[in-house]
């Protein structure tokens, strides 16, 4: 007897999902993989697959394809009824039906698979960070008090301090103190960081202050300051940008110097 290849299907179904989602898939004989992303945006389209084959030894249809999150079912296929595709009012979740497809047609056992997705909500403003000016001259070894705040979002995004690119611990700056601001107008997750300013952080004289947030894999934004030593001058500007009065002595000074050499020459 000549045994035939497994039949492989795909459900793709495309979900406009709010809510962190636990997602069971229901069919066939086994359920070979779901595909789902692990970490998406509020308000986003995701598209959720699942992949099946059917028993080798027993090549029966298709009966039912079904996804939940967590125990409450939300959609529905049928391939063998009239009306295939069938949605469950489900607060926060929208199928677009039209993306689903699955060219099998009755197949009573049953098996399943889940993969989890958490849906994050982005912060509508921050990192900000406060107790210091962009471009502000400090002196070495003061302290600086500093706070960068961003939107409180659940979950919460982490804030990190940079100096100079490079992470605050290793110049030997304590762990900031996190703290959750709920009850208030604009609620907030804070970092403070007391910030002992030594001549090793300063690179020609500048110090790159950098607070980052980031948000799972989704979301990263940074709040970047440039610091400047006061007992340091600031670097001059030459070139083209320069002031017509710097340009045109810098002209005469080459054209002098030009002059000597052709003397020295003749």
């Amino acid at each position: 007897m000549q045994m035939s290849a497994p039949r492989v299907g795909r459900c793709t179904l495309l979900l406009l999902s709010t809510l962190a989602a636990l997602l069971h898939c229901g069919l066939g004989l086994r359920v070979t993989a779901v595909e789902v992303p692990r970490v998406v945006t509020a308000g986003s389209d995701v598209r959720l697959s699942c992949a099946y084959e059917l028993s080798r030894t027993r090549p029966d249809p298709l009966y039912s394809i079904k996804w939940y999150r967590g125990h409450e079912q939300f959609y529905e296929l049928l391939p063998s009824r009239a009306q295939p595709t069938k949605r469950y009012s489900f607060p926060g979740i929208a199928v677009d039906v039209s993306t689903c497809r699955s060219t099998n047609l009755l197949l009573y056992h049953t098996n399943s698979m889940q993969a989890n997705m958490t849906v994050v909500e982005v912060p509508s403003w921050g990192p900000v960070v406060v107790g210091v000016r962009d471009n502000e001259e400090v002196a070495v070894g003061h302290i600086l008090g500093l706070s960068c705040s961003i939107a409180l979002t659940e979950p919460p995004a982490t804030l990190s301090w940079l100096i100079n690119g490079q992470s605050a611990a290793s110049h030997r700056v304590p762990a900031p103190v996190v703290q959750t601001y709920k009850h208030m107008h604009r609620p907030e997750i804070r970092s403070d960081v007391r910030l002992y300013l030594s001549e090793s952080m300063f690179q020609r004289g500048a110090l790159r202050l950098t607070c980052r947030a980031v948000l799972e894999d989704v979301f990263l934004r940074e709040a970047r300051l440039t610091l400047h030593d006061a007992h340091k001058p600031k670097p001059a500007v030459f070139g083209w940008f320069s002031s017509g009065c710097e340009a045109q002595s810098s002209l005469l000074t080459t054209c002098s110097c030009a002059a000597a050499l052709l003397l020295l020459t003749l």
